[in-house]
């Protein structure tokens, strides 16, 4: 009985580990998507001459690696809670 119940608090105790980890990768990922969209706000004024695209174009792309880590980190998270 004891080992069986050594399993389950392991099991119990990586599904907090995996869910701590999903909601952090969630907010980071919230807040870097927030802050995409307030330079893809600011890439499309600065093609219309109010800034300097080379500058927020590479912002930009730097932003898009970060979104698209914490969601891909997020889904396989899910996906390991899912099992």
């Amino acid at each position: 009985m004891t080992v069986r119940q050594n399993e389950l608090d392991e099991i119990v105790l990586q599904l907090e580990i995996f869910d701590a980890e999903l909601y952090k990768n969630n907010q980071l990922y919230q807040f870097a998507k927030a802050d995409l969209d307030v330079l893809k706000y600011e890439y499309e004024k600065s093609q219309f001459g109010h800034g300097s695209i080379s500058d927020i174009e590479g912002k930009y792309l730097s932003l898009v690696n970060n979104v698209n880590k914490y969601f891909l980190s997020s889904k396989i998270l899910n996906q390991k809670l899912k099992l």
